[in-house]
């Protein structure tokens, strides 16, 4: 009975906790996330449904997504999304707001003890953005692109639900189109792109980390025949 009370404060003290509605300046902050297997291709010759993933990416001041679909949630996916992101909004923001998984932080024993994974922190140094990744389990911490998840989810299996793709270009394209009919545009282009800091000269290059081991008379790493390091 004491616990099955201690159990009900518990969830009323999370219903009383007060929160502050956070004002953000343009320019500053994106968020990104995965929706999940929101839709799927079909292969032409097949007819196998492969389920695909939905990358979104909101700027926190206008609102303004960016939506691209995945084959896969791995590393190579997701930072290949951020390259296209900042290519796509023609700059960058100071603050770039994750969810917190694997190919976010990569070792996590609390919040404020976390280690970036290495491509990632990599790939936010060439575009000169800092790396502030949500809490676990605290969506609050993302509630523009955690809101407008659900909304994309929605619109995306009603919009598409009927159409069938047999491609991730084509699934992507139609993506594209529906999205202009979604998007904040005017607000992005006349308050938050002009202070968005520029590009870098090239789009990050993505790079495949690995560890291997070493004798003790030589240091050598090889990749498909070429010598990497002596």
């Amino acid at each position: 009975m004491y616990s099955q009370f201690c159990y009900y404060i518990q969830q009323d003290e999370q219903k009383r906790r007060t929160t502050m509605h956070i004002s953000h300046k343009p320019g500053e902050q994106i968020e990104v996330d995965w929706i999940g297997n929101s839709a799927a291709i079909i292969d032409p010759d097949t007819g196998e449904i492969t389920p695909v993933f939905i990358f979104v990416c909101v700027l926190m001041y206008s609102h303004y997504p960016y939506v691209e679909a995945f084959l896969d949630e791995k590393q190579g996916s997701w930072i290949t999304a951020h390259i296209h992101v900042y290519d796509c909004f023609g700059g960058v923001t100071r603050i770039l707001v994750p969810d917190n998984c694997k190919t976010v932080v990569i070792y996590n024993k609390n919040w404020n003890d976390q280690r970036i994974n290495a491509v990632y922190q990599e790939m936010a140094e060439h575009y000169n953005t800092a790396i502030i990744p949500a809490r676990i389990r605290s969506p609050k911490d993302k509630p523009n692109v955690e809101g407008i998840v659900g909304n994309i989810s929605t619109w995306i299996t009603v919009a598409l639900r009927n159409e069938q793709f047999f491609s991730l270009p084509e699934l992507n394209a139609a993506i594209k189109k529906k999205l202009e009919e979604f998007s904040r545009y005017e607000i992005f282009r006349d308050e938050e792109l002009p202070l968005l800091a520029k590009l870098p000269a090239v789009p990050y290059e993505l790079a495949d980390w690995r560890i291997a081991p070493t004798s003790r008379k030589s240091h050598r790493c090889y990749l498909c025949d070429f010598l990497l390091a002596k």
